[in-house]
């Protein structure tokens, strides 16, 4: 039951801004979306998407991005992102003409995908991305279609699946999914593995809330002037803390996504 919002952020040349990209993200997110996939990247990243990026991390949503074509190891942005799952793309079957549906798999990213260096690990996960596609035509091609681009929605999708099965996950919840049960297919030059979608569904969450044990200054403290609220001896059990919401007298003001969430 997944519906699909296309949002246009480039032009016909697959050229555009950081600008447009960013509006288009949050678009999405204030129009309802749950995952959102972008097959686009570049090797530089701004201010613009990180904050577009971390709203709509904020607001539950997750991000999947394709990790590039360069066959190298540069960082491709937004994929190289925290929050984003970034997703390279594995190699077509070598025996493809006598086992064109693929059944015996492969675990090894192609030559042209984007990954991970022995010292900067970015690329998360990897899903096919030699796909059969249509012409404008009709006609359909054979494998010939190939990029992370293709790539990257397989991995939406999954997580379009495990959020209509538990619709209450947040988007780390789906991120988490998706990538603890790819860990069974290990695949070089990612950090967790080839994507599995029926192990996803499968992936339990967390349940036990984070911690804290108070905040400074001290809750009902008089204070004057300019000064620094934190949360003291905040703790977690498994995904860490994300964010602190300030609210006073019940009324928001504010948050904080690092550390020390001042």
């Amino acid at each position: 039951s997944c519906r699909i919002m296309p949002v246009k952020v480039l032009d016909a040349k697959g050229d555009g801004y950081d600008s447009d990209i960013a509006q288009g993200i949050i678009w999405a997110v204030q129009k309802g979306a749950k995952v959102i996939n972008m097959s686009l990247g570049g090797p530089g990243t701004s201010k613009a998407l990180n904050d577009a990026v971390a709203y709509a991390n904020m607001n539950s949503v997750l991000v999947v991005a394709a990790a590039g074509n360069h066959g190298g190891t540069a960082r491709m942005y937004p994929a190289a992102l925290t929050d984003v799952v970034a997703v390279g793309a594995t190699a077509r079957c070598p025996n493809f003409s006598t086992d064109p549906q693929c059944t015996t798999g492969t675990n090894s990213l192609d030559t042209y995908s984007g990954r991970n260096s022995s010292s900067d690990r970015w690329v998360d996960v990897a899903a096919p991305g030699n796909v059969v596609a249509m012409d404008t035509r009709g006609n359909y091609s054979t494998g010939q279609t190939i990029g992370t681009s293709f790539a990257s929605p397989i991995v939406a999708g999954i997580a379009g699946l495990v959020k209509s099965q538990h619709p209450d996950f947040t988007g780390w919840e789906l991120m988490n999914a998706v990538q603890r049960s790819a860990v069974g297919r290990a695949v070089a030059g990612t950090t967790y593995g080839k994507v599995d979608a029926a192990a996803a569904l499968n992936v339990p969450t967390e349940t036990v809330p984070p911690t804290s044990s108070g905040i400074s200054p001290a809750q009902g403290s008089y204070v004057k002037g300019t000064f620094a609220v934190k949360p003291v001896g905040i703790a977690d059990n498994y995904s860490g803390i994300r964010n602190v919401t300030l609210y006073v007298d019940g009324v928001y003001k504010g948050y904080s996504r690092t550390a020390p969430f001042s």
